[in-house]
């Protein structure tokens, strides 16, 4: 796939494309000039050119026998395109010709610590240091092997000593980096890393690895930015793609995410794969998920615990709980398994009907754990656990716990704000005196229905029913509609839509063809006569899609609101939906939402069905008979079976759309009134009826 135009980097990237093409042509134009060639090989490694380091480095060793680096380097190519056996005999066979080489045991031991053989690399860099007690490699080798053991203060001591000896040694500093980000307290390597940084502006190590910290304190944006800069040195680097990849699905921009990991090589490096491989289990495909974990623990010399909790999360997020719970019950029993692990073995347990068994493991784990993310994912899973134990207020406690690990910045009532703009600027006649958008083939969103309404309300619900049907094709959550009309930001909307009114009617269709060609992008079916955006955040562009795809249709799912809004703080969304995260803010937001909702009934020429989910789940097949025959379609038994349809889910219904339908979350909020008082007062004259606080008019 092409440089994805959507993330901001074909500038970047070319100029890095620059940089090599200049060094690629410095060997071209000289070819007997070894110094030319082992510049572009050091280059090539930098940007992750693999293929070129092994093409440059074999006469590079031939001419400079003794340069220890190059060989570092070649090995490091060979092992990254799957070659480690023939690395370490280049190694190998070099150190015996000069055993007492300290370049070459250092380079070697430095090696071995990659391919993870700790032991073997403390004894090479033991006879490092005891030989030449102030050469600053071997008191580096040293530390890092040292750490990789998991004796983490040592290791730290030993690299701090490899610092004080060559401070002016990236190479210490950067290996004292990483040694901290794998410790128990990662932001600890923030400084050395900036030391890196502030010597060189375009580090991509540097960057990666700041940008990882961003995303574990939750700082996805900035995350991004840094991601994005490590690509203009390193271009064809699968870690950082990957990495930038993972960050655009944290805030819920799946397209963009798969866009960054297409960009990986065919053969990426086994972090990026690690990546790719939770991609695809939370957000994407978890059958292939399970295939890229059980080769890369095929592969991976020795038992690796981070390989067999992703498959295990992996299986979980396939509907296949029981092969989850015994692939990480050893890690719970050791003590050792890390959050998204606890938590599918917690899903496990609760539909086994034994939640009360995850109590301890995640109470315990959650003693021990110290970044902001994992706490609160953890706090979340603990919330699932004492609810179905029957530990109503402990549940309260655990999820309002989660929303206090990362504070999120953002203005409360943004949404009712909205509304208003919305109401003042667009009056109930002015859609219908506005012609439709058409060009020479007609009007466009014909075939397109958009699943809209509060998040946690039934959409995923609603998409499986219809994507059981053959005739249809279903997108999940497309962020594509703000990015075409231009509405990305609190009165954006507004302004998006006083400016699609002064738009001629073909220039409004050539944003709705956008729009429907990334639809089709997203499903792969574009002939498949109905497809389905179910972003529920769209009942904020109704009007958008009235004045650009007049063809299309909207389903609006409705669900008691005190039941939505609950439902919404007891889960673990992304950083998206921010105003969810308090009980005033949520109550705010909802009313925004139904006064929004109010007006485009009002005013949108759309034909619009709403569902409220208690009727539905009361009579599945009735609802499910409606809801096909509004999207335009003949019945299908299998939309009355749509938990038996298998597509990959990367919602928060993932679950819950592979089980028969169910009554149990119906009034669900009632159980909590105690808690929700902030909620109700917000909600206001909102709040369902029979929980709404008296008027204080009232006799």
């Amino acid at each position: 796939m092409s440089a994805p135009s959507t993330t901001g980097l074909p500038d970047v990237v070319c100029t890095a494309d620059a940089r090599w093409q200049a060094a690629l042509q410095a060997t071209q134009k000289a070819p007997g000039d070894v110094l030319a060639r082992r510049r572009a090989a050091a280059l090539a490694l930098e940007q992750g050119r693999v293929n070129a380091v092994l093409q440059l480095l074999p006469s590079v060793l031939r001419r400079l026998p003794d340069d220890a680096e190059a060989h570092g380097w070649m090995a490091q190519a060979l092992s990254a395109s799957g070659r480690g056996a023939e690395a370490q005999h280049l190694l190998q066979s070099r150190l015996q010709r000069d055993p007492q080489n300290r370049a070459f045991m250092a380079v070697f031991a430095q090696f071995l610590i990659d391919a993870g053989q700790h032991g073997p690399a403390i004894r090479v860099a033991t006879q490092l240091v005891q030989r030449s007690p102030q050469d600053a490699s071997g008191w580096r080798v040293l530390g890092l092997a040292t750490a990789g053991l998991g004796h983490h203060d040592d290791g730290c001591g030993f690299l701090r000593r490899a610092v004080q000896l060559a401070p002016l040694q990236t190479t210490n500093h950067r290996a004292l980096a990483h040694a901290l980000l794998r410790g128990p307290t990662p932001d600890a390597a923030r400084a050395p890393f900036q030391f890196l940084l502030a010597l060189r502006a375009d580090d991509a190590d540097a960057l990666l690895h700041l940008g990882a910290l961003c995303m574990h304190g939750s700082d996805i944006r900035a995350a991004i930015d840094l991601f994005e800069r490590a690509l203009a040195t390193a271009p064809d680097s699968d870690l950082i793609w990957a990495n930038l990849g993972t960050a655009w699905a944290h805030i819920g921009n799946i397209p963009r995410a798969r866009l960054a990991f297409d960009r990986m090589g065919p053969r990426p490096h086994t972090s990026a794969r690690k990546l790719l491989a939770d991609f695809l289990a939370t957000y994407d495909d978890p059958a292939r998920s399970i295939v890229e974990y059980e080769a890369l623990i095929a592969a991976s010399p020795r038992p690796d615990r981070r390989l067999e909790e992703g498959l295990g999360h992996a299986l979980s997020r396939a509907g296949r709980h029981e092969d989850a719970r015994a692939r990480i019950a050893p890690f719970v029993e050791a003590g050792t398994a890390g959050p998204n692990a606890l938590a599918a073995w917690t899903r496990a347990l609760i539909r086994q009907k034994r939640p009360g068994d995850a109590i301890a493991p995640l109470e315990h784990a959650l003693a021990g754990t110290t970044t902001a993310n994992q706490r609160q994912l953890l706090f979340h899973t603990l919330g699932e656990a004492r609810e179905a134990a029957g530990d109503m207020a402990g549940a309260f406690a655990a999820h309002d716990q989660a929303h206090r690990q990362i504070p999120l910045r953002f203005e409360p009532r943004a949404l009712e704000a909205r509304a208003r703009a919305t109401r003042e600027m667009l009056p109930p006649e002015a859609l219908r005196q506005v012609a439709p958008a058409e060009d020479e083939h007609g009007q466009p969103g014909q075939g397109v229905v958009f699943i809209l309404g509060m998040p946690r309300s039934g959409t995923s619900m609603i998409e499986q029913i219809i994507a059981s049907h053959p005739e249809s094709a279903a997108a999940g959550e497309l962020p594509h509609l703000p990015e075409i009309i231009g509405a990305a930001g609190d009165l954006a909307s507004v302004a998006s839509l006083r400016d699609l009114l002064a738009q001629s009617p073909v220039e409004r269709a050539a944003l709705g063809r956008a729009y429907e060609a990334q639809l089709h992008a997203q499903t792969g079916q574009p002939g498949a006569r109905i497809q389905t955006d179910k972003l529920p955040g769209n009942f904020l562009h109704i009007g958008a899609i009235d004045l650009i795809l007049p063809g299309a249709r909207i389903i609006h799912c409705r669900r008691d609101a005190l039941d939505t809004c609950l439902s919404c703080y007891f889960q673990n969304f992304t950083l998206s939906y921010a105003p969810l995260t308090r009980l005033d803010t949520l109550g705010w937001f909802y009313r925004g939402y139904a006064d929004l909702m109010d007006h485009w009934r009002a005013c949108s020429t759309l034909p619009m069905l709403e569902l409220d989910y208690a009727r539905t789940v009361d009579d599945l097949e009735t609802w499910a008979r409606k809801i096909i025959a509004f999207v335009g379609l003949d019945w299908h038994p299998d939309c009355a079976r749509f938990h038996q349809t298998r597509r990959p889910v990367a919602t928060a219904s993932y679950d819950q759309v592979r089980q028969p339908v169910y009554r149990t979350s119906v009034l669900r909020s009632r159980r909590y009134l105690d808690q929700l008082g902030p909620l109700i007062d917000a909600l206001g004259d909102r709040a369902p009826k029979d929980i709404r606080p008296p008027s204080p008019h009232a006799s």
